[in-house]
Formats: structure tokens, sequence, C-alpha cells
């Protein structure tokens, strides 16, 4: 499903990254990092939402890389946006790294 209610500026942000199918990305690509988007109303979207904004959201306006933040979450569907580092933090805590 291809996204269309987006501002001028995010779609020449975007449009290269934009998935064969029209839809946004959840991860960048290389790295595999996470994303979230915000609409022009600065309310935070997870990927899921983004690409259903058309339904009942403003235009999305930005997008970026939640980098440590693992109480971080969709302001649409309540969902937990994945963060960057905060798993992998953990993760060497765990194995003692």
């Amino acid at each position: 499903m291809a996204v269309t209610n987006v501002t001028k500026e995010f779609a020449e942000l975007i449009g290269s990254a934009l998935l064969s199918d029209g839809s946004l990305p959840a991860h960048t690509w290389p790295n595999s990092y996470p994303l979230f988007y915000w609409d022009k109303e600065h309310n935070v979207l997870c990927p899921a939402c983004a690409n259903r904004n058309d339904e009942y959201s403003s235009p999305l306006e930005g997008v970026d890389i939640n980098w440590e933040d693992d109480n971080f979450s969709c302001e649409h569907c309540g969902k937990q946006i994945e963060s960057a580092c905060f798993e992998k933090a953990l993760e060497a805590i765990r194995i003692g790294g």
C-alpha cells in the first residue's frame, strides 16, 4: 500500500527509501535500525500506523531512528517502538560484555 498522506518535504526525504510496494520501511537499510515516524501534529507513529496514516492522521512529516528509548511507543496504537541500542546493551550485560 503506497503512502500518500505526506508533506512535500517528507516525500522528498523518504522517496528513495520506500519499499517496492510503496510502503514505509520499519528498519533502515543497511544495519536494520528501528524507525519511527511523526505527523504534522507531532504524533509519534510506529511503521505499521505510519503506513495507514491516510486513514486517521495528519500528513507524515518526519522519520528517525529510536536509538535508546526503551519506553517509546506509538501514539496511535500504543505498540512499543523498539530501540536500536537498548536491547544490545541489555544483551551485553546478560553475557558479561
